[in-house]
């Protein structure tokens, strides 16, 4: 059927068909491969940039700490604090870290939820945790949110001490 079809067409009107049907294919091969594969190529450089940015940002934070630590001189035994919530409390605020939500449970851990948190925050308050009192969670999750740089982070801190 096509085929006699093809034939009762002028040489004009072939021309004419087979034109458009390359430009056809050309367009969908353009607009269905070339192009997303562009937008994947540019959004790949984007992400990678964001987080070549954000662990410059982390590292910077790190010579930072390291540099007042040697400064410091490191010379403070951490003590054990009495009551695990007032110490994880304390340091938080210290390191600007705002608390979403704390649970205490019955075998004396502690779980603590912390919305938009950004890394060097979450640093410097396990590090004051860690030098201050001595304390380090025992289960740590830490999720990135939509906003690019801030983190969803749930910690659980075990008291060893009852």
């Amino acid at each position: 059927m096509m085929n006699s079809y093809w034939q009762t067409l002028t040489v004009r009107e072939r021309t004419l068909v087979s034109a458009a049907v390359t430009l056809l294919v050309v367009t969908l091969v353009y607009f269905l491969a070339i192009r997303p594969l562009g937008a994947y190529q540019a959004e790949s450089e984007r992400s990678y940039s964001a987080a070549l940015d954000q662990f410059q940002a982390v590292r910077s934070y790190a010579n930072q700490l390291q540099a007042t630590n040697r400064e410091a001189g490191d010379t403070a035994v951490p003590q054990r604090p009495e009551n695990l919530r007032t110490a994880v409390s304390n340091a938080a605020r210290r390191s600007g870290v705002i608390i979403s939500r704390l649970q205490p449970s019955e075998d004396g851990s502690l779980t603590i939820w912390a919305e938009k948190i950004q890394s060097p925050q979450l640093f410097l308050w396990l590090d004051t945790l860690s030098k201050a009192y001595a304390v380090g969670p025992s289960n740590v999750l830490i999720q990135k949110t939509s906003i690019p740089g801030d983190l969803r982070v749930q910690l659980q801190f075990s008291d060893s001490s009852s």
